[in-house]
């Protein structure tokens, strides 16, 4: 067997002047299956801080969808699983690594790997260090963290670096050829991830691109938890009817919808939109087209975010005006939903030692357990606001919020990112590396009544190879049959797009940068 020792300071060389090494030339003409199966041969143990054993190596004919690749399924010992895609044709010279969403635990995220794939990059997915229950549902399950801290310590961090490490010696193996640019793209956990690496690991990347970051674990699953206590009753049923929601959504868009200078169904700005829910309150004879102030009173602390019983917050927020019909859906009569991954993260994720599976959801108590979150957020927080070591790299950063995310708290990213600008020195030294887009509209990740398809990795490379750096990037709504209703620019926080006042609202050259402070 040939035994696989990293050329370490050429890597390491790559990783800290990351704008030094030039873009690696396509590669020319094809590698065939023998050059993917001598993966197979090969001894990888040696890799420092990520020895790995090759469990399985395909050559992948081309498709309509994806180009002729070598696929490589591996294990970063003791338990991270890595699945890495090489197009056996074009190299771009690149790698990429894909986040996992949610408490990850399976290799679903390698299907985005298909576009990547079309433009050269060798493409790379980890189920993060543990493997879900095939009973359960997958982006919910949370019983592998039960009493094991190793896996803990994994998805918290460990598994997104050693996927790195090994991926890129496999990539180089592969090719004779260390990768000239190393990106990472995730959101949702796979936003976490993002952060973590940029935080704790910033020598993996040159570009990172994050969405939907929740930055605390334990506040993000509290604001689950609050709506779930408050807005839903003991056998999980909604507070609202239909048109309830109707009639808070329809309140939030009358206060707020002009704020981008178009009636567009879209807040541009929901953080600045006071809603008042006691003015939808039933006058005396009335039934219909109001709520109840007991409705109202829920429907106040959906839009605060988790306090305790005095009312101080607890929390920087909660979900923003513009949310409103999608409060019934945080829970689905199957168990799945919000309620599910909140309660099996307190069960099994969030404390030490681990509540277990008798623990109720109901009897968690806002006064006080907040502060029993910090013994696991050692190991899954990524809201370090220090970002010194990754700015010294060249390293840059794109991260994107939807204001209509239900799958993070907004109020906390924004948080984050003024607490790094004052850490950084200010606005202009930020912006130097780290941009934050908040996406009117947009839910998590994907979806949403907003301009919420944007092409990230193209606006990334554009940033870390030729220095444009990402002024204002174009989002594109597409309706059910994928075609294109119109475009919209989003700018980085604390701008937003505001109409012209000319011109076709539907079209992005018609919408300019306004401040939000």
């Amino acid at each position: 067997m040939k035994k696989i020792f990293m050329r370490w300071s050429l890597i390491l060389g790559v990783f800290i002047l990351p704008n030094v090494a030039s873009a690696a030339e396509p590669l020319e003409g094809a590698l065939n299956v023998a050059a993917c199966n001598d993966i197979s041969k090969a001894d990888f143990s040696g890799i420092p801080e990520a020895p790995t054993q090759i469990q399985q190596v395909n050559y992948i004919e081309a498709t309509d969808k994806t180009p002729a690749h070598c696929e490589v399924v591996a294990i970063v010992m003791p338990n991270v699983g890595i699945k890495i895609k090489l197009p056996a044709n074009k190299w771009n010279g690149k790698f990429l690594q894909l986040g996992c969403g949610n408490y990850c635990g399976v290799f679903y995220y390698e299907k985005y790997c298909s576009d990547p794939l079309s433009r050269g990059y060798a493409c790379i997915t980890s189920d993060a260090g543990h493997v879900v229950r095939k009973e359960d549902v997958s982006w919910t399950d949370g019983q592998w963290a039960y009493n094991n801290m190793a896996a803990e310590l994994d998805y918290g961090g460990r598994a997104s670096h050693v996927t790195a490490v090994a991926g890129k010696v496999i990539t180089e193996f592969f090719y004779s050829k260390a990768p000239a640019r190393s990106y990472f793209m995730g959101c949702s956990y796979g936003g976490h991830q993002a952060m973590v690496l940029a935080q704790r690991y910033p020598w993996d990347f040159d570009g990172i691109v994050g969405g939907g970051v929740p930055n605390h674990l334990g506040k993000l699953m509290q604001q689950n938890l609050w709506a779930i206590n408050n807005a839903f009753d003991k056998n999980l049923k909604s507070v609202y009817s239909q048109a309830d929601i109707e009639l808070l959504h329809k309140d939030a868009l009358d206060r707020c919808d002009m704020d981008d200078g178009v009636k567009d169904g879209l807040i541009g700005n929901p953080g600045a939109c006071y809603v008042d829910p006691d003015r939808l309150v039933c006058k005396a004879g009335q039934n219909t087209g109001c709520l109840t102030q007991a409705m109202a009173d829920v429907a106040k602390k959906m839009y605060s975010g988790p306090t305790k019983s005095n009312g101080e917050k607890i929390a920087a927020g909660g979900w923003e005006p513009g949310t409103e019909k999608f409060w019934r859906r945080i829970y689905r009569s199957d168990g799945v939903g919000l309620v599910a991954l909140a309660k099996n993260y307190f069960r099994y994720m969030g404390r030490w030692p681990d509540l277990g599976p008798d623990w109720d959801p109901a009897t968690y108590d806002f006064d006080s357990d907040y502060k029993r979150h910090d013994v696991m957020e050692t190991l899954y927080t990524a809201n370090n606001p220090d970002l010194r070591r990754f700015k010294s790299t060249g390293g840059k950063f794109i991260n994107y919020v939807g204001w209509s995310d239900m799958g993070t708290v907004p109020g906390e990213a924004i948080d984050y990112y003024e607490t790094a600008e004052k850490t950084m020195g200010g606005h202009k030294e930020i912006r130097e590396f780290f941009r934050m887009f908040m996406i009117p509209g947009s839910l998590h990740c994907r979806g949403g009544d907003g301009a919420e398809n944007i092409d990230f990795l193209s606006y990334i490379e554009a940033w870390v190879e030729g220095n444009e750096a990402p002024d204002a990037m174009i989002g594109a709504h597409h309706d059910a049959k994928g075609k294109v209703t119109f475009t919209r620019p989003v700018y980085p926080y604390p701008l937003m797009a505001k109409y012209k006042g000319s011109g076709n609202p539907k079209d992005a050259a018609n919408f300019g940068p306004v401040s939000t402070k």
